[in-house]
């Protein structure tokens, strides 16, 4: 068992070590890191990897990028000509069902064959999104010249049934396939590296490795300090009982710090909005995918503007206007009034309880890592950041809520 004087002196050497560590960053900035700009924006994602596939992209390795990536889907067979083209956000136009929704990536290596992407890191994928990717494809480039892929994170599948199902007959044709940031995806990384002529590229891609296994919510610095920490246990042995124990401890500070922001940020907007309004705190309960929401009273329990992790575990924080309950109608005029409202705006992420909703900050979407239970824990400035986004967000759909209800004053 570990003594009182154990856990002082393991904190005091790894704070000397951390100090040390910062000291040597001076010169070798091993924390600095592009990608930590880039999240979430799925769109600057994908186009992204677009320009790595691109033969003429500004990386000046030709198509290497591309064949490497061919082979990586089972399809280094295929030639690369002149025609290929990589594009983002492809319209549906060939889908049956529907010619209005957007692929994420396509590559044509050549004119005959396409490859389509669902890119998802952090959002969830729409229903029936196989379908009409899968449709668009097959009328385009013919029932046997086409590969849909999906690329998300820890190799989840989609997430609607019928895609499922739909996924599983073209999977047993090799017309689908799932990839993993973690696994896939960084190997092709790796690869592109091992064979990458320019070095100036190569570090771009050694940071693209780096940035993979934050995309759940960890930090890009997170990955060197685990190694400092990891380090020091393995001298000193004796500290194992110290370090399980600060383990354990990690997850009870987190939700006592949520708890302690969403009581002050509950006294706020009960302050601010008055009697007329409820504002529902679920406290720690944020871990554990509950939102923190406020409503009229006069919304009967059915639509709330929410703050809500999309993820679990406190990550990808939303906010927008929820519903809930079998049956809750859809308010056409809501989607008009989300412009400038959300910081990013990622439509509905699941449209069976979202009218649109919109990630915060990046400094405040993920409650998991320190910087943000800091600024947490600080309170003032998120308090006020969270209080405002809440009342922007009634002030612009209030009324047109209120005249879903038959409310007096309704717009």
């Amino acid at each position: 068992m570990a003594s009182e004087n154990d856990i002082p002196t393991f904190f005091h050497d790894l704070d000397s070590r951390f100090k040390d560590a910062a000291k040597l960053d001076e010169s070798s900035a091993t924390r600095f890191n592009v990608f930590r700009y880039i999240a979430p924006d799925e769109l600057k994602l994908s186009s992204l990897i677009r320009d790595l596939f691109d033969p003429r992209g500004p990386h000046g390795q030709g198509d290497l990028f591309l064949r490497c990536f061919l082979k990586a889907v089972k399809l280094g067979h295929l030639s690369i000509d002149d025609d290929c083209r990589a594009k983002c956000e492809e319209t549906t136009t060939w889908s049956v069902r529907n010619s209005q929704r957007s692929i994420d990536i396509v590559v044509s290596p050549n004119s005959h064959y396409g490859i389509g992407i669902e890119n998802k890191p952090w959002a969830e994928d729409q229903p029936g999104w196989v379908f009409d990717y899968s449709d668009h494809l097959s009328r385009k480039y013919g029932d046997e010249n086409f590969l849909l892929v999906f690329l998300a994170r820890q190799g989840r599948e989609p997430t609607a049934q019928e895609d499922k199902q739909k996924c599983k007959e073209l999977e047993q044709k090799g017309k689908f396939i799932i990839i993993c940031y973690e696994r896939e995806f960084s190997r092709w990384l790796e690869e592109c590296i091992a064979n990458c002529a320019a070095e100036k590229v190569r570090s771009f891609l050694r940071d693209f490795i780096k940035y993979v296994p934050t995309m759940g919510g960890g930090d890009m610095d997170s990955g060197d300090e685990v190694k400092l920490v990891a380090s020091y246990i393995g001298e000193n042995p004796a500290r194992l009982r110290v370090a399980y124990a600060t383990r354990q401890a990690w997850l009870q500070v987190r939700e006592r710090i949520a708890a302690e922001f969403l009581d002050e940020l509950w006294r706020a907007l009960h302050a601010e909005l008055g009697d007329g309004w409820e504002v529902t705190n679920p406290r720690a309960a944020v871990f554990s995918g509950y939102d923190f929401h406020i409503a009229k009273r006069g919304w009967e329990n059915r639509h709330f503007i929410a703050l809500y992790p999309e993820h679990g575990e406190g990550r990808g924080f939303s906010m927008g206007v929820m519903k809930k309950g079998k049956g809750v109608p859809h308010i056409e005029r809501l989607e008009s009034l989300r412009m400038g409202l959300a910081e990013t705006y990622h439509g509905q992420a699941n449209p069976d309880w979202w009218e649109w909703c919109g990630y915060v900050k990046p400094e405040y979407e993920n409650w998991d890592n320190p910087e943000a239970l800091e600024k947490l824990q600080e309170k003032g400035e998120a308090i006020e950041y969270f209080k405002q986004y809440f009342l922007r967000i009634k002030d612009r759909c209030e009324g047109v809520i209120d005249g879903t209800y038959g409310n007096s004053g309704a717009t």
